[in-house]
């Protein structure tokens, strides 16, 4: 009679399987003239030894007798890292919020941003301008149709910048704080709303200017 126990373990990524043989639960009686090959997971055990069909007995990769763990593979949780970035900002929404009231809005139509030096154009994403870097490394993304309109739909629309690309030496801080999150939120996954929450969106100011 034989018994083990077999576990999946995840935490929406990476999967493992853990095998769990208890001592004394491995009673095999072979034939000692048969030839036996073991095989997990791809691998084949030391079948040198003579104790190898004792899983019970020997160490296993875990250090511990009779356990043995092994990588399934890993599969990007979007919704989970999308989580988990929102997690990070709740603390400073409030913040984030009062932002948004200070770095200049949008203007409402892209040949305002195109004709102004407050805005740059954008080479991340077509159609949209980023702010000049006034308030340090915050600033804002301005997305137009391809009427010139200000666009405001998600997840189409432009947003708050906590790391403008434009600021000294932030393009990794941006990409970690501002386009990656994007990118699980909006497109990986259906939690753009949270991503909105956290990287808000303001009513375009309707006044030409050229300053």
């Amino acid at each position: 009679r034989v018994t083990f126990q077999a576990m999946i373990i995840s935490n929406g990524e990476t999967s493992y399987v853990f095998y769990i043989y208890a001592q004394g639960a491995m009673n095999f009686n072979p034939y000692s003239s048969r030839r036996v090959q073991v095989c997990v997971n791809g691998i084949n055990l030391d079948t040198s030894r003579n104790n190898f069909y004792k899983f019970d007995r020997v160490i296993g990769n875990t250090g511990n007798i009779g356990l043995w763990i092994y990588k399934l593979g890993y599969v990007p949780n979007y919704a989970a890292k999308c989580h988990q970035w929102f997690e990070s900002n709740i603390k400073t929404l409030f913040g984030i919020y009062q932002w948004n009231q200070i770095v200049p809005a949008c203007p409402c139509s892209e040949i305002a941003a195109r004709w102004s030096f407050q805005w740059i154009p954008s080479y991340q994403q077509f159609g949209c301008y980023d702010s000049f870097p006034q308030f340090g490394q915050i600033g804002r993304r301005c997305c137009y149709t391809r009427w010139g309109s200000f666009e405001n739909r998600m997840p189409l629309s432009g947003n708050l910048q906590m790391f403008t690309p434009f600021y000294y030496f932030s393009g990794y801080n941006h990409e970690l704080s501002d386009t990656a999150p994007k990118e699980w939120c909006c497109y990986r996954s259906n939690l753009c709303h949270l991503y909105y929450t956290a990287r808000p969106v303001r009513s375009c100011q309707p006044r030409f200017t050229w300053r």
